[in-house]
């Protein structure tokens, strides 16, 4: 089984729990583009990320943007399940004094992109070449079979898909600030 992956928004203190890029991120300059999945020859330059010290920290931490923040266990646990991706450092900072945390962050670039959506027994609504709306997400038999832990949709490259194993991993490890939500349940209207 498979689920979908996204970091988990929660709220604290009558906010959101966040992790701020403290400079603005220029995605021109990261070379290709995130989400195709390919090593960078144009890596980002050390961000910098402005978190309240005294917030919850999660496994993954919502930044706001398209960047994927993990915690050194949550990256570990991803190692050692054999999924390809590159990490680069970051700075984390406290957001009222600027000093800086210790705390073991990277940001995370999953570098596995595969072909799975089952076009004929999903149900979307496309403008031009784009997907606008899942209504009915169905994978490819092949795809299922592969047990692939962690990857992007190539059809829908803002999807991620977990495998339930790896998924499993994760809860009993406790890694927190993430979301799962069955292939079979996943809408985005």
């Amino acid at each position: 089984m498979y689920y979908v992956f996204r970091h988990e928004i929660k709220s604290w203190r009558n906010g959101i729990l966040q992790a701020w890029a403290s400079q603005t991120i220029n995605y021109q300059q990261i070379k290709p583009h995130w989400w195709l999945a390919q090593p960078l020859t144009s890596p980002p330059p050390k961000l910098e990320f402005l978190m309240d010290s005294k917030a919850p920290k999660l496994d993954n931490q919502f930044t706001g943007t398209d960047l994927d923040l993990y915690s050194s266990r949550f990256i570990e646990i991803i190692r050692a399940a054999g999924v390809n991706f590159e990490t680069f450092p970051i700075i984390l900072r406290d957001r009222d004094t600027r000093e800086v945390l210790p705390l073991n962050y990277e940001l995370f670039h999953l570098l596995e992109k595969y072909p799975a959506l089952d076009w004929e027994r999903s149900e979307l609504e496309s403008e031009g070449l784009s997907i606008r709306k899942v209504k009915k997400l169905v994978l490819v038999d092949n795809f299922l079979e592969s047990r692939k832990p962690l990857v992007r949709l190539s059809e829908m490259k803002q999807v991620v898909l977990m495998h339930e194993n790896l998924k499993n991993t994760l809860d009993r490890a406790g890694i927190t600030g993430c979301l799962y939500v069955a292939v079979d349940k996943y809408q985005s209207l």
